[in-house]
């Protein structure tokens, strides 16, 4: 073939795979109706399940459609995308389903019509809590909790008694959306029992908000694990008991991270100042992701009394910003040259930084020499994110006379070839081997 045929055709190609695409971009909706009534029952599925995704609401008659179609796959994908649809007529059709020989099917339309939230489905909805099996049942429950009719209350209360968890658990939830302040007793009972788990009973009755609930709460949560314990926290939060707070203080002295993390979340939801000196204390944990925590927990609450110790960690790298933030929300300003610095470096402010360089250098030449790991730190990746070439010598002088292994981690992970080989190069010579990884900060030369 001659070079100009061949660009003729490479041209005409991808002019023709162009056109194909843009014609499907235009009119999507219409190939996949086109393919709902394809002979290939994967490819009705497919277009079952797309329509959905699409959102354009001539999908929904020719869903309404596929309901009927002998595949379970097609029925569970149409009544899927009719509930992202949104569109209301395909609610009695959508009943209809509520009986189809397919349970998947079954539970699938029952959450269709919780997402359509009509008062219609109430009674049909009601009925499939009988169904036999446990997943229809569930879906069923959630829709009802979410249509929030009260006539459904009595009969999902004998759901609490279902042989299966989930279902209880369900029932529960769904109580506590309708707000029904006639299951507050049921639900405790079976709470007592040990038949529902603390989660979803603290759960319910938090949004039940009847403070009868407060003191077998209170009980059931010195018996739990933390995860129940947060929840019964939150709802005797919700029921206007300030001895949530009390109950999760301690969690913040707690052996797992995770726990102190989640502590220090719920303390600075709750915004009551009693956290305050808890979460300064905890401004110094060993793990960073609770130290970020506690600081955006006291920019929540909003304290001035906590400037003070939030302007100490602009000195932490990885939890520096979520103090300058909360400093900012507590209308704090630097004053002094060291404030300055640390602030423009916790806030990543590039055009700062370079204001106060001269400052910034000597500011932060200095703490290279702390003892403080975590202020030592600071200062060399504040070096590094600044990625100023005047300082390369400096650093490689500090890993050849005072280098660590922490250090060589840092510098060979830096994006700086100088660096990199001074890392190395202490490695090698001290007997460590040290790999390229993310790691849980990563500063790159000249990048923040």
């Amino acid at each position: 073939m001659k070079p100009l045929r061949a660009i003729k055709v490479v041209v005409l190609v991808l002019l023709f795979t162009f056109s194909v695409t843009f014609a499907a971009d235009v009119d999507e909706v219409i190939n996949q109706i086109n393919r709902l009534k394809n002979k290939n029952v994967v490819d009705r599925a497919n277009a079952a399940e797309i329509l959905g995704f699409l959102g354009d609401k001539r999908g929904v008659d020719p869903l309404i459609s596929a309901l009927k179609d002998f595949d379970w796959q097609v029925r569970f994908n149409a009544t899927k995308s009719l509930g992202d649809l949104g569109e209301k007529r395909a609610v009695e059709p959508l009943i209809a389903t509520l009986k189809d020989s397919d349970s998947s099917v079954r539970f699938s339309s029952a959450e269709a019509l919780g997402k359509l939230n009509d008062k219609k489905a109430v009674e049909p909805l009601i009925a499939v809590l009988k169904d036999s099996n446990a997943s229809v049942r569930i879906r069923a429950a959630e829709a009802l909790g979410k249509i929030g009719e009260k006539k459904a209350a009595d009969r999902i209360l004998v759901l609490l008694r279902d042989i299966n968890i989930d279902v209880r658990c369900a029932a529960a939830e769904a109580l506590g959306e309708i707000h029904d302040v006639n299951a507050v007793m049921p639900i405790i009972s079976v709470l007592q029992n040990g038949n529902l788990p603390l989660g979803s009973a603290a759960q319910a009755l938090g949004k039940l908000g009847d403070k009868r609930a407060v003191e077998p709460l209170m009980t059931a949560f010195g018996k739990a694990d933390w995860t129940g314990r947060f929840a019964t926290a939150e709802a005797i939060g919700k029921l206007g008991d300030k001895r949530s707070v009390e109950l999760v203080i301690p969690a913040l002295q707690d052996g797992n991270d995770w726990v102190r993390v989640k502590a220090a979340e719920f303390l600075g939801k709750s915004k009551d100042k009693a956290a305050v000196e808890p979460l300064t204390a905890v401004l110094g944990d060993k793990d960073y992701l609770v130290r970020q925590s506690a600081a955006n927990a006291l920019g929540s609450i909003g304290d001035a009394k906590a400037a003070s110790a939030l302007s100490e960690r602009l000195r932490d790298w990885p939890s520096g910003p979520n103090a300058a933030e909360a400093l900012k929300k507590l209308q704090w300003k630097p004053q002094s040259d060291e404030e300055k610095v640390y602030f423009a470096f916790a806030l990543r402010d590039k055009q700062q930084i370079e204001n106060l360089w001269p400052q910034a250098r000597t500011i932060l030449a200095r703490d290279l020499e702390s003892e403080d790991v975590i202020i030592h730190e600071n200062a060399l990746y504040s070096f590094i994110a600044a990625g100023k070439k005047e300082n390369i010598p400096m650093l490689v002088s500090l890993m050849e006379n005072k280098g660590s292994k922490a250090m060589a981690e840092i510098y060979i992970n830096s994006g700086s070839q100088e660096l990199f080989d001074a890392g190395e190069k202490w490695a090698k010579g001290h007997g460590f081997v040290v790999k390229k990884s993310a790691g849980p900060v990563n500063v790159t030369w000249g990048k923040f």
